[in-house]
């Protein structure tokens, strides 16, 4: 894999629930050696290589981020 495919996933929005943009960026990525590429309602991304063949290896990777959500910023009031 080169530097450049990584740099886009570590650039691309990943946050869990909202995975769409990093998974088009990971298929658009299989598309050059995979023969099939399949994606599933969960947002799972698979690319396929050889997919008549009786014998099958599969490589797994979890693509999201973790999210934050700031709800409160509380200022520290000085006392002095």
């Amino acid at each position: 894999m080169d530097q450049e495919f990584f740099y886009r996933l570590l650039v691309s929005q990943g946050v869990s629930g909202r995975e769409t943009h990093i998974q088009k960026t990971a298929a658009a990525y299989m598309e050059g050696f995979a023969d099939e590429i399949r994606r599933e309602v969960n947002g799972n991304v698979t690319g396929i290589l050889n997919p008549d063949s009786g014998f099958m290896i599969l490589l797994a990777g979890h693509i999201d981020e973790l999210g934050l959500m700031v709800r409160t910023i509380r200022r520290k009031v000085s006392c002095g």
